[in-house]
């Protein structure tokens, strides 16, 4: 049985979520996906995350998260936003999230 876009883009966002180290402060975590939105053979997903990595290493370590995904789902084209507390404009939704993405529930991730 396939797997449904909506649900293949909440699983990697769920992936992502839980493979930040915590010391990268994940605080919110957005998904868009869209089967064929530049070519007609793939899928697309963008996740928007706020993070307030400590140093140096946690930054390295979103950035590892982010490409165990690209290696985790080879077929899907896979964009990460990390956007930080000192991004141009704050961390505001509006300014920094596609309108069309949903916000992940960080909540029970630990718990699934």
């Amino acid at each position: 049985m396939a797997i449904t876009q909506s649900a293949l883009a909440h699983a990697i966002a769920r992936d992502f979520a839980r493979s930040v180290p915590p010391e990268a402060h994940l605080t919110r975590l957005w998904v868009w996906s869209e089967h064929g939105h530049v070519h007609p053979d793939y899928d697309y997903v963008d996740l928007t995350a706020f993070v307030d990595p400590v140093d140096a290493e946690a930054e390295d370590r979103i950035f590892q998260a982010t490409t165990s995904l690209t290696e985790a789902y080879p077929d899907v084209q896979i964009m990460v936003w990390p956007v930080g507390p000192n991004a141009a404009g704050g961390q505001t939704p509006a300014q920094w999230v596609n309108p069309k993405a949903e916000e992940i529930s960080l909540k029970h991730l630990g718990d699934e």
